[in-house]
């Protein structure tokens, strides 16, 4: 695989997949496509939830290591920025002299490569859409969505993955010929359609799924009407299957009877799937309309009255004026309704509007609208409707009663957990750029990337000039090169949104020792990103349930959570903190708004003083606690007053050295926890096992021996209060001797713990 282009390696879209033998013999093995998860690929494809489980290179690289796949795939289809990964597949070509040429050609303008039956092409473009070319007796495929390509690795050339689209149009579609056969039963009435609708129904066709066999029959009813064009357009959209047999689809053809429905239903139905009509009227910009360059074409209404909406204006109503405004502003402008606020496209990054002032103030153009169209209608009382409304669209009431119903149209409205949701991309520079953190690589944002916060530096720096922040670092951990890397790679997971380590770090360490500088200096190069929690939300309390909680909505989107200054025996909250680190849904709302479930995408990180009590002794709280000792303290002489304000002038070189232990993190994670933490978390753990030291202290596992629950309880609880320690419950106690293996009977009617024996009995003077 050392051969395949870096841009391929570097595009999220890779899968693998499994040979599963063909129930007819006498056929190829199925190729069926994996996630790199396990999950089967056979939902809807190009969707949202296809793209976001399509994996890296590497990832998919590790799933091969499992023995359990055949190979690799590349998904085609659309990616964030609206180009499309293409592909060609030239089959059969020592059967095929005519391919022979056409893949000469091919060599000299894509990446190409032999495919896996070794008698093949496969060429990996990247550039604009176009229409597919299904499979036939021809050998030749191409297709800019709606499939994957297997990868060998065999490559044929050096060339990076360009534009295809020219090559399949001039080369390709004028050799693909439709068989004209006439297959219309006599008597059935054919319907005749344009070169622009065939064009259409392709178009649509391509967004229905040839693998759903109720789908597929469905349209071959539908276009049964349309005959022979029908039977070509049913074929070549068939053969965007993986399971399309060219003779099973031509023989099902001639079983199809035609639709009542005609061939119309494809276009509602493709519509519901996303679909839009290549024709649909273009909708103006702003300025367009303001200034008179050009008047929109809205859809034709058979309607007397020009308040109704004409061929070329919008009703002369609130709903009307709604739709003036998302004519205008549908590209730049969504409404989240969990916050109820308003953000908008301006200047390359989204801005957030939660007054609505600044909304307010974009609908003004209203009136000045509704004026210029009516100055279109010659009949004066034609016109004078649309100053009256102008007029009336002037009020406060008129315009929020116009941006309530834009607020609610389709395609206005933008869940808040699709906003920064991208886990590995970061935004800085005002959200006007962004980091794809899986290559540290900078571009330009865009309006798709609902990126919304910033990290601080407007700039990405180089990690080398970060010297200031790389001292401070020896110096505050004596020059622990394990610990040094280990939290190098730290500050760059939590860049991402992931939360896949399911770990949080809690700094230790009384007096000046540089615990805090730390944190807040990341909390700065974080920006946007960061969030400050307060102690008590990670503390046991009684929340209460279905309560608003602004505290854990604040966190939506961020990247670091930020607690300092536990209090001396606060508890912690096990059961929020197992949620809140191990990619659980956390439903929340703020004051009066709706609420919404999120998934984390913090890392959580507790510094101070005291280290909070943990009652729980299982494996679950603390496989997650990661305790990082400060115990270097640093003296008045030592200490640099200005050092805070040193380092946050370092901030670009800080973030570049982060992003570069992002890319770190990618290769080896944080499992390697270093020895100085892992040895302060099992002592820390050791010191919360209140049980266990009872244990210890006064009794002695026997397997022979059995004791009394309520003398054991007795004994426990005069041991604890001893230690001036709140004792648990007997509940509790029981529970905790569960958990560590003794088992309980009943004898002459007392309960009984198996296998356990007290060493005294302080319970004797509780008695």
């Amino acid at each position: 695989m050392n051969n395949l282009p870096s841009a391929m390696k570097l595009a999220k879209r890779w899968l693998v997949w499994k040979s599963i033998p063909n129930p007819d013999p006498t056929k190829k093995p199925r190729k069926v496509p994996y996630y790199i998860t396990g999950i089967p690929r056979n939902g809807a494809l190009d969707t949202p939830e296809d793209v976001v489980q399509l994996g890296t290179f590497d990832e998919a690289m590790r799933a091969m290591d499992t023995g359990r796949y055949a190979g690799l795939g590349f998904a085609l289809g659309a990616d964030e920025i609206g180009n499309c990964w293409q592909g060609i597949d030239l089959d059969g070509m020592s059967k095929r002299p005519e391919l022979q040429a056409i893949a000469a050609s091919l060599k000299g303008v894509a990446y190409c490569e032999t495919s896996p039956s070794g008698d093949g092409i496969h060429a990996i473009g990247y550039g604009r859409k176009f229409d597919a070319i299904g499979s036939t007796s021809d050998g030749i495929e191409a297709y800019s969505g709606g499939r994957y390509f297997t990868v060998t690795g065999n490559s044929l050339n050096s060339l990076h993955p360009f534009d295809l689209h020219d090559f399949v149009e001039s080369e390709l579609r004028p050799k693909r010929r439709v068989p004209v056969i006439n297959t219309q039963a006599a008597g059935v009435a054919v319907e005749a359609v344009t070169a622009e609708q065939v064009a259409d129904l392709r178009s649509a066709l391509l967004f229905m799924r040839a693998d759903d066999r109720d789908i597929w029959q469905r349209n071959g009813h539908r276009l049964k009407t349309l005959g022979d064009v029908g039977r070509g357009l049913f074929l070549e959209w068939s053969a965007t299957s993986e399971k399309f047999e060219p003779l099973d689809a031509a023989n099902t053809w001639e079983s199809f009877k035609p639709a009542r429905t005609s061939y119309q239903a494809i276009f509602t139905e493709a519509q519901k799937l996303g679909w839009v009509n290549p024709r649909a009227r273009a909708l103006p910009n702003l300025a367009s309309v303001v200034f008179g360059a050009q008047v929109f074409e809205a859809p034709t209404l058979s309607a007397a009255d020009v308040r109704d909406g004409t061929a070329s204006t919008r009703p002369l109503t609130e709903l009307g004026n709604a739709q003036r405004l998302k004519d205008i502003y549908s590209d730049v402008l969504r409404y989240v309704p969990e916050i109820k606020a308003w953000m908008e496209w301006n200047q390359g990054g989204w801005i957030w509007h939660s007054s609505g002032d600044s909304v307010r103030e974009l609908a003004s153009v209203l009136p000045r609208m509704i004026y210029k169209d009516g100055n279109c209608f010659v009949d004066f009382k034609q016109a004078e409707h649309f100053a009256k409304w102008a007029r009336t669209t002037s009020s406060a009431r008129t315009i929020e009663a116009s941006l309530s119903l834009l607020s609610s149209m389709s395609g206005m409205r933008l869940s808040l957990p699709h906003i920064d949701a991208d886990p590995m991309l970061i935004g800085f520079d005002h959200a006007r750029q962004v980091i794809d953190l899986r290559t540290g690589i900078a571009r330009a944002a865009t309006p798709d990337d609902f990126i919304t916060k910033s990290l601080a530096p407007c700039s990405i720096g180089d990690a080398a000039l970060a010297v200031r922040w790389l001292a401070f670092l020896e110096q505050v951990f004596d020059g622990d090169a394990q610990l040094i890397g280990w939290l190098h790679r730290w500050c760059g997971y939590l860049l991402t949104g992931k939360t896949s380590e399911q770990i949080f770090l809690f700094f230790f360490g009384l007096g000046a020792n540089g615990k805090s500088v730390f944190a807040e200096t990341i909390r700065h190069v974080a920006g946007d990103y960061a969030r400050t929690v307060a102690s008590e939300t990670l503390t046991a309390t009684k929340r209460q349930a279905g309560g608003a909680s602004p505290d854990l909505a604040d966190l939506i989107g961020c990247r670091l959570a930020l607690s300092t200054e536990t209090e001396d025996g606060s508890a912690l909250a096990e059961s929020l903190i197992k949620t809140i680190t191990g990619g659980d849904a956390i439903s929340t709302r703020k004051l009066y708004c709706e609420p919404v479930t999120f998934q984390p995408a913090f890392k959580l990180l507790m510094l101070g003083n005291h280290r909070p009590i943990i009652h729980g002794a299982d494996h679950g709280i603390w496989r997650r606690i990661r305790l990082v000792p400060f115990t270097r303290t640093f003296s008045e002489q030592e200490r640099d007053p200005h050092l805070l304000e040193t380092l946050k002038a370092e901030a670009p070189h800080i973030l570049a050295w982060m992003v570069s232990g992002c890319i770190a993190w990618q290769r080896r994670g944080l499992a390697d926890v270093p020895a100085v933490v892992a040895t302060q978390t099992a002592e820390y753990r050791a010191e919360q096992d209140i049980v266990g030291q009872w244990l210890g202290d006064c009794t002695t596992a026997d397997r022979a021996s059995e004791a009394d629950a309520g003398s054991l309880y007795d004994n426990y609880r005069l041991w604890a209060m001893n230690a001036g320690l709140k004792p648990a419950s007997k509940v509790s106690l029981g529970r905790r001797l569960s958990e560590r293996g003794f088992a309980q009977r009943k004898k002459h009617g007392r309960r009984m713990w198996c296998g356990i024996a007290l060493k005294n009995h302080f319970g004797a003077s509780l008695s």
